[in-house]
């Protein structure tokens, strides 16, 4: 199947639209907390204009530098790095 997020976009009642590359399988009938998931937004619309968080500390990554990113603050913590700390995260292979 092929979508087209301009079609949408283009409808007078969408207000904002987000893509992201593959299903996630987030939960939508639960409170959000610090699990960490999968969600990779595909543009910037996601935490700008979809599910703005609130920013606790610092400011949201720019989507123009790849080496940033956003963490939960129980993310923050059990990996001893504050707001603006540099670090290196390893991907599990799958």
């Amino acid at each position: 199947m092929q979508w087209s997020g301009c079609r949408i976009r283009a409808l007078p009642e969408v207000e904002a639209l987000t893509t992201f590359p593959a299903y996630t399988s987030l939960p939508t009938d639960v409170a959000p907390d610090d699990t960490p998931n999968g969600f990779v937004p595909a543009d910037t619309e996601a935490m700008r204009t979809i599910e703005a968080p609130v920013v606790l500390a610092g400011r949201l990554a720019d989507p123009a530098r790849p080496g940033e990113a956003v963490v939960t603050p129980a993310s923050s913590s059990a990996w001893s790095a504050p707001c603006g700390t540099a670090t290196t995260l390893a991907a599990a292979a799958t």
